[in-house]
């Protein structure tokens, strides 16, 4: 039993001689409350009534089947279907696909994930289910289909849906390996796009959507060392940050911040780019800083940090 969106529901392993008839190894049940006593109660009736389900598939399959569970009472069957009929679900006769059950995945409420995470979560969904195909099925994915993800990141051109809006993710990066000469994402970043996915593929082994990871190992190599990955800011960059805006007039030092306007906000989103600037302080640094870290030692202005 399982609590799932507010809901108590059974989750059932389908039995293995019916598997291939049903496609897919377990099926959900609503408990349809959100109580824990209730649940409890109602279990053993719904328990019971799916395997009668289960028989009547081996009985249509022509498969050996106990009559004692082919035909359960009609009331237990009303009471626990509250008058429909239960049948084994639409994910249990079809398989599931890739855009179908990242769905799922992005929506199990043991994700616990801020919004950032999240946003980098979706990023990967859109990613992998406009290169794999939103159709191909969970179950059919193999070692083959990653290496082929791995490739079209290998040159996925940056920002690729902004500079090339009329292109898929897979056009993109076939248009980058013939040219040569477009920036593509970093090694890290295509890294970060195959672990989130490698994630995806844990949690369908966990929920018994594949038999195993077929991402486990891949990775593209990353030929910059750790040290060297940051490097100063430009002169251009400098004076496109300093030149926003925030700096020359901006709508407002909220939300407005990146749009022209007549306000000049002082406030920390100015002040610590400025300080940055002109000591090279660290950020953790400069965002602890008060007004009494300001002194003055032998007339000169300093900003004492402890």
């Amino acid at each position: 039993m399982t609590l799932r969106g507010g809901r108590y529901y059974l989750r059932r392993h389908i039995p293995s001689d019916i598997q291939p008839i049903v496609g897919r190894s377990e099926v959900w049940r609503s408990l349809k409350t959100d109580s824990l006593q209730t649940a409890l109660r109602r279990l053993p009736l719904v328990t019971s009534v799916l395997e009668s389900e289960f028989e009547r598939i081996r009985y249509d399959a022509g498969l050996s089947v106990d009559e004692a569970l082919l035909r359960p009472y009609e009331d237990d069957l009303a009471s626990a279907t509250d008058g429909e009929a239960i049948t084994v679900d639409s994910e249990a006769s079809e398989p599931l696909t890739l855009a179908h059950a990242y769905s799922r995945y992005m929506d199990d409420p043991t994700n616990r994930w801020s919004p950032s995470p999240r946003q980098a979560y979706e990023t990967t969904r859109r990613f992998a289910v406009s290169v794999l195909g939103e159709d191909v099925t969970v179950a059919a994915l193999a070692r083959s289909h990653c290496r082929d993800y791995l490739e079209v990141l290998r040159h996925m051109p940056s920002h690729a849906a902004k500079r090339f809006p009329k292109l898929s993710l897979r056009a993109a990066s076939d248009l980058a390996r013939e040219r040569g000469d477009i920036e593509l994402v970093s090694a890290a970043n295509a890294n970060a796009h195959l672990a989130n996915f490698s994630s995806f593929l844990n949690w369908a082994v966990n929920e018994e959507l594949l038999a195993r990871n077929p991402m486990r190992g891949l990775r593209l190599p990353d030929e910059v060392a750790k040290r060297d990955k940051r490097h100063p800011f430009s002169e251009k960059q400098l004076q496109t940050i300093f030149n926003a805006p925030l700096y020359r007039g901006c709508l407002d030092g909220e939300r407005g911040y990146a749009k022209p306007g007549h306000k000049r906000p002082r406030n920390a989103r100015f002040w610590v780019p400025l300080i940055a600037l002109h000591t090279g302080m660290r950020l953790n640094e400069i965002c602890q800083l008060d007004t009494a870290d300001i002194r003055e030692v032998e007339g000169k202005h300093c900003i004492a940090v402890s």
